[in-house]
């Protein structure tokens, strides 16, 4: 099992998971996780530092690999099998 830190990494999950196979700019995912409050890049690059450390803990490393980054913009890219 994976237990999510807070509603944060669940918030951040599904809003790449909402737009798979599409990178989402940094100032989408402030908007839709964090609700438009003032954060910064540090901030999501934390997020997603510690939502795939839990991913990974739970051995969901297909789930750790499909979360991308790209300049300034995230993107969950799975491709099932």
């Amino acid at each position: 099992t994976c237990r999510l830190r807070s509603r944060i990494h669940v918030a951040l999950l599904i809003a790449l998971t909402r737009r798979s196979g599409r990178f989402v700019t940094i100032e989408q995912l402030l908007n839709d996780v964090w609700s438009g409050d003032e954060r910064d890049d540090g901030t999501i690059r934390s997020t997603v530092r510690h939502l795939r450390g839990c991913l990974s803990r739970a051995g969901m490393d297909t789930l750790v690999q499909a979360i991308h980054a790209s300049g300034r913009r995230y993107g969950f890219m799975f491709l099932p099998k």
